[in-house]
Parts: C-alpha cells; structure tokens; sequence
C-alpha cells in the first residue's frame, strides 16, 4: 500500500524518513494506525491510495478515531463498480482522496472510467432491474432531472412519475439544481397521492439530489423505498429517458421560450394535455388518469 504525503516530516520507521514523499505500508490496519499517529505531521492535504479491499477498512479507521481522526481528515472513496465485493486483477488500486482540514482534495492512483464508477456510498440498491412495466399504481415511482435551454440560459426540471399509469404526479422547473428541486416534485407527488406513499418504490439516477440527506429524509418519512440504477447507466433509467423524449418532441422543440414563466406556463399546459387528454399504450390506450380511475373502480367492484 502507498502512503503518498505532503511536507512529510518526522515520520516513524513503519512511513518515509524526513524529505520523501511516498511510504510503503503493509496491511490495513497498520496503514491506519500510521496515519492516527502521524497525521500531525502530515500537514494539509494528505493522500491515501488503498488496494481495493481496504476501502471500507480504511475509512473506519480514518473517520472513526475519535480525536485522531474524526474532524481532520474526509475521506472519498472511488472505485470499480465490480470493486463493491472482491477486488479484480484487472483493476487492482482503486483512487482514494483525503482531505484533511480545509485543505484541498488532492489524488493519487487510478483515473477510473466513467462508464464504470461507483462511489463507496450508502447509496440503495436496483430494485427495478429495468423493468418499468408494474402491476398497478403506488408500485414504482421514477424521476430525473435534465437541463433545458431557453432564451434566459439554461433551466432544470424534474418530475416524478407513476409507472403504473405513466401519470405525473409532481414536478418542479427551476434555474438551479439544488436538492429543493427534487424534494419539491416528490413532495407534490406525495401530495397528489393524499400522503400514501408507503412500500412504493421512487427509482431514480446516481445524481447528487437524489442521493442527499434531504431526499432520503423526506422518502423516510413516507415509507418510501428508494432504488437507483446503476452509474453511467442509461438503461436503468430507460422509462425516464423515454418520457423526455416524449415531452421534447410532443412539445418543447415545437416552441420558443425566452422566459422560465413562460416555460413554466408551457409545462403547465402540455402535461394536463399528457395526464388527462393523451393516450398512453402502457395504460391500455387511455389517458393516465382516466386509465387510474377505471383501475379504482374495477379494484371497488372487486
């Protein structure tokens, strides 16, 4: 394993001598008992670059040292998506960035391909398996959240959608892409549901917002199961992408909007056209709301 250090000074016989920039260290443990003592020393930033099945080693013993580690040093793993269980041969070093303080994130090892990468997070699991066709409504939620470019510069809307009936059920446009944005849609997705959310699964990308506290709060709350494809992954989103594709087409590429108010308002419009007026095959060729209702009232009679 390589220790790499910056103004490294005064290290024990275990690291690199006064002057080097880079220590051999053996195992995982000793990696973190060397970097509790000599953290000190190690001054701002240092860096650590583990094999891959001392990852989640590593950043017990980084983060969880009580005063030798916890508040001086955060610590970002990045890896193989393949690396989550036995590392490969053919990738053996996955990057490992620390920072320590308010010091910079610096990195050493491997660049990993984008097409493969998977942060060492608590992050859910795929619950969907790029099946996007359920039995019924409240069973999968999906959202996403893509970029449009109007007269104003460049806006982000979001919205979340019944599988089930392919109904949307909130959604939000908005010139940032803070977590807000997503926790608004789900919120009125909720809503729109008269708070039962309960057992159904909200699916969505590896994206920032869909990952944060805020959003996992907020899915708690309602006993909702969050599910995420994997990164990079455009098929574990597919149903998504298929819906933009739709709107853009139906809609957005037809007109011209220099304003978000006038976006807004455009929205607005086509997707009460998408809910109650157009026909959906994955709703047995009805609307998504009279497709709901006449399940409602088959489910009544039943």
């Amino acid at each position: 394993m390589t220790v790499a250090l910056k103004n490294s000074q005064n290290l024990d016989s275990r690291g690199a001598s006064r002057g080097k920039e880079e220590a051999q260290i053996g195992d995982g443990a000793e990696a973190g008992e060397f970097i509790c003592q000599n953290y000190k020393a190690m001054g701002q930033p240092f860096i650590v670059v583990f094999t891959r099945e001392l990852i989640g080693l590593a950043q017990q013993l980084v983060e969880g040292r009580g005063e030798q580690g916890a508040g001086h040093a955060l610590l970002l793993g990045v890896a193989d998506q393949k690396q989550c269980g036995a590392p490969t041969a053919s990738h053996p070093v996955a990057r490992i960035e620390v920072r320590v303080g308010g010091g910079p994130v610096r990195t050493f090892g491997r660049e990993p391909e984008h097409e493969t990468v998977q942060r060492c997070r608590n992050d859910p699991a795929d619950l969907v398996n790029r099946h996007f066709a359920p039995e019924g409504v409240d069973v999968l939620w999906t959202s996403d959240l893509p970029y449009l470019k109007i007269g104003d510069g460049d806006v982000y809307l979001c919205c979340v959608r019944d599988e089930g009936s392919s109904r949307v059920l909130g959604w939000q446009l908005a010139d940032h892409m803070r977590t807000e944005i997503v926790t608004d849609s789900l919120d009125q997705a909720i809503t729109t549901r008269f708070g039962h959310g309960a057992g159904t699964i909200f699916h969505a990308d590896r994206g920032s917002q869909f990952s944060d506290q805020k959003t996992e709060g907020l899915c708690a709350k309602f006993e909702i199961i969050r599910s995420m494809g994997a990164t990079g992954s455009c098929y574990d989103h597919a149903s998504a992408e298929s819906f933009w594709s739709i709107f853009k087409h139906e809609y957005f590429y037809r007109h011209t909007f220099t304003t978000i108010d006038e976006l807004r308002a455009g929205i607005a419009q086509y997707l009460n056209f998408y809910n109650h007026q157009r026909r959906c095959a994955k709703a047995g060729g009805l609307s998504p709301t009279r497709y709901e209702l006449t399940l409602a009232r088959l489910n009544q009679a039943a």
